[in-house]
């Protein structure tokens, strides 16, 4: 097998695993347990479990495909109920954006205002000030 990218190949002809993808250690009791590990596959999720004193693969689960819905009609239907609720939720939050908006150039302009009565102000010191 070879990597997805073309890559440096993952196991060698006889199985053995040339590079770890993400090794998770495997728990068991008793003395058996201490040397597998579970490898997630990145592009797939499937699982492989490999003992590390042997570098050999001892078992492959393949990740269950999404659920199919039953009756198509009834998924169509749900489909368009939440599209209800999204377009509804998009409205909000652009509602909000403006609010928002709104409410940062208020203050902004409360800032100015205030900076145009007081005029400039004296700057602090700083500590080269003080040598």
């Amino acid at each position: 097998m070879v990597g997805p990218h073309g890559s440096t190949p993952w196991f060698d002809p006889i199985g053995r695993l040339a590079r770890p993808i993400a090794v998770t250690p495997v728990r068991y009791d008793g003395a058996m347990g201490q040397d597998l590990y579970d490898l997630t596959c990145p592009c797939c999720r499937a699982v492989l479990e490999v003992d590390a004193a042997t570098q050999t693969i001892l078992t492959h689960r393949v990740p269950k495909p999404a659920s199919v819905p039953e009756d198509l009609q009834e998924a169509v239907k749900r489909l368009k109920a939440e599209q209800g609720t999204r377009d509804q939720r998009f409205r909000e939050q652009v509602d909000q954006e403006r609010q928002h908006g709104q409410t940062l150039e208020n203050r902004f302009e409360g800032l100015l205002k205030k900076a145009r009565t007081e005029g400039p102000q004296k700057p602090g010191l700083r500590d080269i000030d003080l040598d």
